[in-house]
């Protein structure tokens, strides 16, 4: 699954397949940053800094690349961590 969606350092936790109303199938894919870069800083790469809060309670949900006619999305929680440069962000998600 990670060759699929050609992402790094991402732990595929599940993956369902659903049609919606107008028959169009979606592949929705639950994901997390692995262990070692869950508090990276996005912009300069900094490692394991300090949350400023939870992960929050609804998961935010990414498109992808359709493949072969099956819409893509990405679903995940996030958190904000605080970098000393930037100060207070998204952490990184490998996907986004």
């Amino acid at each position: 699954m990670q060759k699929l969606l050609n992402v790094k350092n991402t732990v595929i936790e599940s993956y369902n397949f659903h049609n919606d109303v107008d028959g169009i199938t979606h592949l929705r894919i639950k994901a997390r940053p692995n262990a070692w870069h869950q508090d990276d800083c996005p912009f300069c790469g900094r490692r394991h800094l300090p949350r400023y809060d939870r992960p929050a309670k609804k998961n935010k949900i990414w498109r992808g690349l359709d493949f072969s006619g099956i819409i893509v999305e990405i679903e995940a929680a996030t958190h904000r961590v605080i970098c000393p440069e930037h100060g207070v962000i998204t952490a990184t998600v490998p996907w986004a």
